[in-house]
Formats: C-alpha cells, structure tokens, sequence
C-alpha cells in the first residue's frame, strides 16, 4: 500500500520526467538531467528499492520517448548503483562520494551513450557546463536534504 508521502515522492517523480523530457524536445538536448541527479541523490541518502526501480524505469522511458531506445541508461545505472552500494557498504559516505558518483554517471550518460550509442556529439565547453550545472545542482540539494521535514526545533 502507498503511504501519502510516497505519492508525494512519484508526484515529484513524474515532474523532473517531464522536465527532462521538455528540455530534449525545446533545447534538442537536455542540460539538467533532474531524473539522474534524483537517483544519484536517492543511491547515496536513502536507497529505497521501489523509488530506485520508478526512477530507473522514467529515465527508461524518458530514452524511449527521446531516442527511441529504452535499454542506455541501463548502461550506466546498474554500474553506479552496485558502486554505490560497495561504497555505502565499505566506506563512510561523503558529499564528495556523491560527486565522484554523479560525474561517473553524466560522463557515462554523455560520452557513451549519447556520443557512442547514439551518435549525437556536443563541444566539450557544452559538456563541460553541462557537467558543472549538475554538479551544482546535486550539491544543493545534497546539502538541504538532510534538513527536509524538520521544523525548528523539533526534529
């Protein structure tokens, strides 16, 4: 049974999707991979298997409705999620950890999939700022997630 926070948490879900894929169909390529950083930021804090499994399944759709392709980002999110579990498993988890983890994943994302399976190519300045964007992106939220659902005093 659905509690109504996990609502919430798809609710949420479909948003990024949908932001992700509306980057793709006006930019023609997206800048901000919302999804990616959710399941990057969702491996490291709190991984539950069924948001793990909705997330990976809209960014499968999401390839689908953009490339036409459901099976590359399964690529690179099998890969970072068994990482992440040996290092969540084997090592103190730092903000730092995350970083490394989301670069894998957006280098992989970038370079193998769009650049080789797909064969889309950007300028490096264009993937560089992509990169940073992100980086910057998962860093705020990284740092105000742990403050999420407290108020004041009573957490």
């Amino acid at each position: 049974m659905l509690h109504h926070k996990n609502i919430y948490v798809y609710f949420f879900l479909l948003l990024l999707c949908c932001a992700d894929i509306s980057q793709f169909f006006f930019f023609k390529s997206p800048y901000i991979y919302f999804l990616l950083c959710f399941y990057c930021l969702t491996l490291f804090h709190a991984p539950k298997p069924r948001i793990l499994f909705v997330t990976a399944t809209l960014l499968s759709l999401e390839s689908f409705s953009c490339y036409s392709k459901f099976n590359p980002p399964l690529l690179y999110l099998i890969p970072i999620t068994i990482l992440s579990l040996l290092i969540r498993q084997n090592l103190y988890t730092n903000h730092f950890q995350l970083i490394i983890l989301l670069f894998l994943s957006l280098f992989a994302q970038i370079y193998g999939v769009e650049a080789y399976l797909l064969g889309t190519s950007s300028p490096h300045i264009y993937t560089i700022g992509k990169i940073s964007v992100n980086i910057i992106l998962v860093s705020y939220f990284s740092l105000t997630s742990k403050n999420w659902g407290k108020h004041g005093n009573r957490s």
